[in-house]
């Protein structure tokens, strides 16, 4: 109780800087709120791996195999991606709630060099190696033609840079 000679509770933080307090509501309406996002942008990525599926089918059946072929690396990628973001988010939860705003922005930004450097050496590997990897696994080579010179997954690539 707060009386005429005792101080007031100090207020909730408001603002940008204020944050969720985790420990005080229902822990599935905090799992509920903090699921949303992450199942909005998983259905994202899931409509575009379709909507290349439907552009690469109206190319023709090479075209779409080819895709159908590759999908499992783009979705490797994908989960690379996740572990490495998952990592940073609960490493960056841990120093925030610490107190430690200056070390959660440092670990941040080395977040996002490992995950830029990650996706270069994964990029120039894949470059380098799928030729020689896929020649072997698919079969003769079919003509190049100008419309099947460009490449989905070269859009793919450089966007996740």
């Amino acid at each position: 109780m707060s009386g005429p000679g005792t101080p007031a509770a100090p207020l909730p933080p408001h603002g940008p800087d204020a944050g969720i307090d985790l420990t005080v509501g229902s822990v599935r309406g905090h799992l509920t709120r903090l699921t949303i996002p992450t199942l909005v942008g998983l259905g994202a990525l899931l409509v575009t791996s379709v909507m290349d599926l439907v552009w690469a089918g109206m190319l023709g059946v090479p075209e779409l195999a080819a895709l159908s072929f590759i999908l499992p690396l783009v979705i490797a990628g994908m989960t690379i991606a996740f572990g490495l973001g998952t990592g940073a988010t609960s490493l960056i939860g841990r120093i925030y709630g610490a107190g430690d705003r200056d070390a959660c922005l440092r670990i941040g930004m080395h977040a996002l060099v490992l995950v830029t450097i990650v996706n270069l050496v994964v990029t120039a590997a894949g470059y380098v190696l799928a030729g020689p990897l896929f020649a072997n696994l698919v079969g003769p080579p079919l003509p190049v033609t100008p419309h099947r010179s460009g490449s989905s997954l070269d859009w793919k690539t450089l966007s996740s840079v």
